[in-house]
């Protein structure tokens, strides 16, 4: 049985982003692709899986990230009270 190919805005869909992104991601060689016939972009179900593995990779937060945004919110809050 074949893959199940998905155009550009299918991908995008399953993603639950824009087709720019998609456009954008595939042309920056982060999302794998074939080409049917002269210029028919598709994506498979294993290059999508392999696209959202790999940004989950590299989307782990810092040891100290959700520290360093609370402190960041709460100066900026401490700045909206003197400014008020």
């Amino acid at each position: 049985m074949s893959p199940r190919l998905h155009k550009t805005a299918e991908a995008a869909e399953i993603l639950n982003v824009g087709i720019w992104t998609v456009t954008h991601e595939r042309k920056a060689g982060r999302l794998h692709y074939r080409v049917i016939g002269k210029n028919s972009i598709r994506f498979s179900d294993d290059d999508l899986a392999d696209y959202i593995e790999s940004c989950a990779a590299v989307s782990e937060p810092r040891p100290n990230e959700a520290a360093d945004v609370m402190h960041r919110t709460a100066a900026a809050k401490n700045r909206k009270r003197k400014a008020a």
